[in-house]
């Protein structure tokens, strides 16, 4: 006889840490997103308030404002539904409770378990009171067994519950091949590097580097620059990038339209000074297929392009080649596809992510899990920002050498007469600062040429001032002031005379004056 007394599986504290997890800020509303995109329901709950909170919850996420313990109670007081809730002593009791959203999959995953084992519970049961009955076909009992047997397996392998800790190492094939011990004798191999920032080593064959940028940051432009590079001479601005070797750049973009990559194509015909790219660079447009279509094309294009050389790879959008960025799962089988992907091609290759909304000063800030799984897992990570003012700047949180700290990056901005993104020596604030000291350079130089002289009162030396710019005393001081601030000048303690800190002009200096 079955025990009908006994309780059915559940997890009560599990129950009220996911809803405590959904009512956690801005994280919660993620983890309450992450449970309906998964097909996650208030049915799944055991508990029939908290059946009655999650469902509330659900319907509160459609909403764009925030979701805390008062909205909640405020929507089951319109809705007639606060008892059934367990009234504002229950709601309280459940957000009183302090879990992290990090703790939430595990809950999920304990709520989830424990409804599908009442679900299994349901089924068996009606088999077993079925099977009492005479009148039942023996073929159609174990038929229908079967198929509520299939359903359970479906609903767990969908869920990614289909393997428990120790389910894992029994499922594990023990027909491996020869188990691949590392001879500890040989010698090393010179590192043999491939790609560079900067001059810095930031790739070698086989390695998954990370590109992340926020969204309209020139990505799309540094990456094709970046091919250019494996092909350019001297002449060429390909953003402070070098590559060496032979072969083939493949670019899989997976947000551009066809249109968007010929503009892109043509501004790299531009950047290398050509008309034809002559097969070295080839773009694959993946933006219509899906996750598995677009793994299966990086796939066969590898194998297509292996024998002819492979110089490096660009995946643009490596979020699109699955589901959900926050999905562990998920995140690691795409990382591993990215590492398989370069080993095979025995080429560096490029993965491009986005940023989070945040700013971050280093490695960190990639979207979701798969952001952090690939700057985990990658050699160099490379840093696109841009300012306010239009520029941009290339830097290295990580590289198989030394980083690139931001301030010493790469400065970048679109430049409309060449149409395309181009190198600078720094934002336009940076360049109209350096260009002002220079200035301020050659008026001191000046002002020693004509005096003979290395220091001079400070009265002295604005009126030398006043009189070589013909504006007032008040602007002179100025002048004198942004000559300290600049560390041209230098003002003694003890009497306040200013004294250069420039020297005379060298030869070459001399030299170019001479010339022009």
């Amino acid at each position: 006889m079955i025990n009908s007394i006994q309780a059915q599986p559940h997890d009560i504290e599990s129950e009220q840490g996911l809803i405590a997890c959904c009512l956690h800020g801005a994280g919660g509303r993620e983890v309450l997103g992450n449970c309906i995109e998964t097909g996650f329901t208030a049915e799944y709950f055991y508990n029939s308030r908290h059946k009655v909170i999650f469902d509330a919850l659900i319907k509160l996420h459609r909403l764009p404002d925030p979701i805390d313990e008062i909205v909640l109670l405020d929507h089951l007081r319109k809705q007639g539904k606060e008892e059934e809730a367990g009234g504002i002593k229950g709601i309280y009791a459940i957000q009183s409770r302090i879990q992290a959203p990090i703790h939430s999959k595990l809950f999920t995953s304990n709520v989830e378990h424990c409804y599908l084992r009442r679900q299994y519970i349901r089924s068996m049961r009606k088999s077993v009171e079925d099977a009492y009955d005479p009148s039942k076909d023996l073929n159609g009992l174990i038929t229908s067994g079967e198929i509520e047997l299939r359903k359970m397996e479906d609903a767990l392998t969908h869920n990614g519950q289909s393997i428990s800790a120790n389910g894992i190492w029994d499922v594990i094939a023990t027909k491996a091949t020869q188990t691949p011990y590392v001879d500890l004798m040989i010698e090393p191999i010179e590192n043999d590097f491939r790609a560079f920032l900067m001059n810095v080593p930031i790739a070698e064959d086989g390695d998954l580097i990370v590109l992340s940028a926020r969204l309209k940051s020139f990505k799309s432009s540094v990456v094709a620059a970046l091919a250019c590079a494996a092909f350019q001479d001297d002449s060429a601005d390909c953003l402070g990038f070098r590559m060496k070797g032979n072969g083939v750049f493949l670019i899989f973009d997976t947000e551009q339209s066809e249109n968007e990559i010929l503009s892109q194509a043509k501004a790299m015909r531009k950047r290398l000074c050509v008309t034809d790219l002559d097969e070295h660079i080839k773009i694959i447009r993946l933006r219509e297929f899906a996750p598995d279509d677009r793994l299966a094309m990086i796939k066969n294009a590898i194998i297509e392009n292996f024998d002819g050389g492979i110089i490096g790879i660009a995946v643009d959008g490596a979020a699109d080649l699955g589901g959900s960025v926050n999905d562990d799962e998920n995140a690691t089988n795409i990382v591993n596809f990215l590492t398989v992907a370069a080993s095979r091609a025995n080429a560096p290759l490029f993965g491009v992510i986005h940023l989070n909304h945040g700013d971050r000063e280093a490695a960190g800030g990639g979207r979701g899990h798969l952001g952090k799984e690939m700057e985990r897992k990658a050699k160099s990570v490379i840093c696109i920002e841009k300012s306010s003012d239009g520029t941009g700047v290339i830097y290295a949180a990580t590289t198989r050498r030394k980083t690139i700290p931001k301030d010493q990056g790469q400065r970048i901005e679109f430049c409309e007469e060449k149409s395309m993104v181009v190198s600078i020596e720094g934002t336009r604030e940076e360049i109209k600062h350096a260009e002002k000291v220079e200035e301020l350079r050659e008026m001191l130089y000046a002002i020693q040429d004509e005096t003979g002289a290395l220091g001079w009162t400070r009265k002295d030396f604005v009126l030398i001032i006043k009189r070589m710019i013909g504006k007032s005393e008040k602007t002179a001081k100025r002048r004198t002031n942004d000559m300290v601030e600049a560390c041209l000048l230098r003002v003694s303690r003890t009497n306040g005379n200013v004294v250069s800190q420039l020297g005379d002009r060298t030869n070459t200096e001399i030299g170019l004056l001479t010339a022009v």
